[in-house]
């Protein structure tokens, strides 16, 4: 996804960001809900939905934002028309003010970063070192056994 297609498609959605940047500054990642970011965005759950796919959609999104707006801060340097100097002090300056800005979310990244980690080793570990195929979710059922709330029919019934 290119930088520039990371703007918001409307108010709505953006809306929805700056609810969910605000309900991560104010509560722990796990507690945070679609439906307290539609409250706040003052929008319905489903018109979250149609935004975004889930929650982890919607911070995504939001870590998308903050490393393309320090690439952004950055571009001066990076394109390098004038005095190096001076553009990488304004690189460093505006790199340094979205990583201030943001530094919830990029807290945020890394610790989802680590867990997914977890998560994926220990399901590899599971499948024994072999190429694993399953989902890393940790609701992934194990091989071999009905996922969670699906319902299989039980010797003799007639279903």
């Amino acid at each position: 996804m290119s930088v520039a297609a990371l703007g918001s498609r409307n108010p709505t959605e953006d809306a929805i960001l700056v609810a969910a940047r605000e309900a991560l500054a104010d509560e722990p990642y796990d507690r945070v809900t679609i439906d307290g970011i539609a409250r706040r965005a003052f929008v319905s759950r489903t018109t979250v939905y149609f935004y975004f796919p889930n929650k982890r959609a919607v911070v995504d999104r939001l870590i998308q934002r903050s490393f393309a707006d320090m690439h952004n801060a950055g571009a001066p340097y990076f394109e390098g028309e004038g005095d190096p100097r001076a553009e990488l002090r304004a690189a460093l300056a505006g790199v340094v003010e979205v990583v201030d800005r943001d530094a919830s979310i990029l807290r945020l990244a890394l610790w989802l970063y680590g867990r997914e980690d977890q998560i994926r080793s220990a399901c590899c570990r599971s499948c024994g070192g072999a190429p694993c195929t399953r989902s890393p979710r940790p609701s992934a059922a194990p091989a071999g056994r009905p996922a969670r709330g699906s319902r299989r029919p039980r010797a003799g019934s007639r279903r």
